[in-house]
């Protein structure tokens, strides 16, 4: 699953690219890391996307975040 491809879909609406993406973080298919990375370089809407999908999976799983999201989070 490609993050800047759930990014740039215009026919998602904003909670359902937070959905998908928090999702796709739970079940492993993405990795913080890479979210952290994409959004880095994301317009500032799109990176609003990823620390939400961040927030909702972190919401359900504590133990996924790491410092580096803490630090992106609060950057």
């Amino acid at each position: 699953m490609e993050i800047e491809t759930i990014l740039k879909d215009k026919t998602i609406k904003t909670k359902g690219k937070v959905e998908t993406l928090s999702k796709a973080i739970l079940d492993g298919t993405i990795k913080v890391g890479d979210i952290i990375s994409v959004a880095a370089h994301a317009k500032d809407a799109d990176k609003g996307t990823c620390v939400e999908s961040l927030e909702l999976a972190t919401r359900h799983r504590p133990e996924i975040s790491t410092l580096k999201c803490l630090h992106f989070a609060v950057a």
